[in-house]
């Protein structure tokens, strides 16, 4: 097969799986906005079992082989046009994500929208003791992610931080902050 060829299969798997992440993304706006409260339970449920499914997707071993053929291909030879662009952040998501086990992503997905709905709870109820266990868990399943993306001995946050921001480190935007701490403290 050619490599065009491989490129179309490829994006094709990823408009599929941009449907469930926007899917996915419905279901959480809607369980921040309108969701009964009894229906909590079964949202996590529904949120974590599309979480597995993507990561299943994004994970896939012919994927991968798709993705390496395709970073040798002449369509990534220039890294600044479209597919070459396409293919190198594809390629670096998926050798991230698979060092990521669905176990934990699921995990992940259950506790973020049980503390979320733990945390509207204790806001209306102005009683911060009792999100404290939520967050504690997902702080703790945070530190497994960034232990499993984690690569030569980066400060875990770094390792979190590049998700957000690519390439930002922990010690510029503490000297950043730190420039700003007067000017920040005065607002608060």
């Amino acid at each position: 097969m050619d490599a065009q060829a491989t490129f179309d299969i490829v994006a094709q798997q990823f408009r599929e799986i941009a449907l469930l992440e926007s899917t996915k993304a419905l279901l959480e706006w809607d369980e921040r906005t309108g969701l009964p409260a009894q229906a909590g339970g079964y949202r996590a449920a529904q949120i974590t079992l599309l979480s597995g499914l993507i990561h299943r997707r994004k994970t896939q071993p012919q994927l991968g082989e798709q993705l390496e053929s395709l970073s040798d291909s002449e369509l990534a030879s220039d890294p600044h046009s479209a597919p070459g662009a396409t293919i190198a952040r594809l390629l670096k998501d998926y050798r991230r994500n698979t060092r990521l086990p669905v176990e934990l992503v699921e995990a992940l997905s259950t506790a973020t929208v049980l503390g979320q709905q733990a945390w509207e709870r204790a806001r209306a109820a102005d009683h911060w003791k009792t999100f404290a266990p939520h967050l504690q868990e997902i702080f703790s399943l945070r530190r497994q992610e960034a232990e499993f993306l984690r690569q030569d001995g980066e400060p875990l946050y770094d390792t979190l931080l590049d998700q957000y921001e690519e390439g930002a480190r922990s010690k510029a935007l503490t000297a950043t902050f730190a420039s700003l701490r007067d000017e920040l403290v005065c607002l608060v």
